[in-house]
């Protein structure tokens, strides 16, 4: 499935000459998201996030920080962890304290839920998009 939506998006590139273009419906997608230890999925809902999402994964340029509120649970897409970003961004600057490895937040999960709130991983590179089923 990852080669498929590549080769799509990089005809997309081809045939356009620039970034893909994502169809703007109201479809979910899911990223994954490495950081310098550990990765995790997280949904895009919002157009010009997605946009990014595929700019990066597509041509390797930077989308931002992926931020987002943290919650309990896997969230259905983030398996293999107790919590889940809720609905990811990309910002251009974050605060330093959201700032951590995918890692981080399975050690003290409590801690990153409750108390943090919100997950930026700086080192957080897009590499993979899918839509959600």
């Amino acid at each position: 499935m990852r080669r498929i939506v590549l080769c799509t998006a990089l005809a997309g590139l081809i045939l356009l000459g620039g970034a893909p273009v994502v169809e703007a419906r109201d479809s979910a997608y899911v990223a994954t998201i490495q950081t310098a230890q550990g990765r995790y999925r997280a949904v895009i809902q919002d157009r010009e996030m997605v946009k990014k999402a595929w700019v990066e994964l597509t041509s390797g340029e930077d989308a931002g920080v992926p931020i987002g509120p943290l919650a309990w649970g896997d969230g259905r897409v983030n398996r293999g962890h107790r919590w889940h970003v809720t609905e990811l961004s990309f910002a251009d600057f974050t605060m330093e304290l959201c700032d951590g490895t995918a890692r981080m937040v399975d050690q003290d999960t409590r801690y990153w839920v409750e108390t943090v709130g919100s997950f930026c991983p700086w080192s957080g590179r897009v590499i993979a998009l899918t839509r959600l089923r």
